[in-house]
């Protein structure tokens, strides 16, 4: 897994002011050389590089005073498997999977809100993201570093996480993805989707110059080197798809 070299700068600096100041005080004890060090180490600490975003808030219930509730009338026997499905909102229900399910997960598969401006990503259960809103990208990110946290916890060491996403924000969400998981953890799938002027999740007005005609998969890896796909192969007669992005099943 590959690390962030600037966190490793960080920890490499501060490293050699320690190594100063303890010089200056054996042997000068020179105020104001401290002075100038401690000044330089606040500016070390407090800089950060890379992907900025500002936090936002979300205001769910506390992980301690989560419960979940089962509904009885809807189980179904499957014959002794365990399946569970979990109706709330997504932070709350992760924090309780984190309970009893951290590094027991194989495989996540994420459709977030794609913050085109639609009412589909929503804040605090009244607040939506404008697509005028100064801020969207800071909040999404925010909303999706949260999430993506924890379910990295989740994961077995070769365990992958598949987010699903448009050109909104498919730069923010590899630099977020690579701050997570690891420059070298990150790759990206592409394929074709519908026009989007035929596309009614799309709220901005279709661009007829350039064909924005393609989503995205974004794979993140526990640790890519443990992780190892079974090989695909083309299904001889794959007539009864419906979609063309469907050719290939796993074998």
């Amino acid at each position: 897994m590959s690390s962030n070299i600037s966190k490793k700068k960080k920890k490499n600096l501060l490293k050699k002011i320690l190594i100063l100041k303890d010089f200056i005080n054996k042997n000068t004890k020179d105020p104001t050389l401290i002075e100038y060090l401690l000044e330089i180490e606040k500016e070390i600490n407090e800089k950060r590089y890379g992907l900025l975003f500002e936090e936002h808030i979300e205001e769910i219930i506390s992980a301690n005073n989560i419960i979940l509730s089962e509904v009885k009338e809807l189980s179904i026997d499957v014959g002794g498997n365990k399946n569970i499905l979990i109706e709330g909102e997504n932070l709350a229900a992760l924090k309780v999977l984190e309970q009893e399910y951290q590094g027991k997960i194989d495989v996540i598969c994420i459709d977030p809100p794609y913050n085109t401006g639609n009412k589909t990503l929503k804040y605090n259960d009244y607040d939506y993201i404008d697509s005028d809103d100064e801020y969207s990208h800071s909040k999404w990110l925010s909303f999706m570093e949260k999430r993506l946290n924890i379910a990295k916890e989740l994961l077995v060491s070769n365990g992958v996480i598949f987010v699903n996403i448009d050109e909104t924000q498919i730069g923010c969400l590899i630099l977020l993805c690579e701050e997570i998981f690891g420059e070298l953890n990150v790759d990206v799938l592409i394929w074709p989707k519908t026009d989007p002027k035929y596309d009614k999740n799309r709220v901005e007005k279709p661009i007829f110059n350039v064909k924005m005609a393609h989503e995205y998969v974004v794979m993140c890896y526990k640790n890519k080197t443990n992780t190892h796909f079974n090989k695909m192969i083309r299904r001889p007669n794959h007539s009864d798809f419906k979609t063309p992005e469907q050719p290939f099943y796993m074998e």
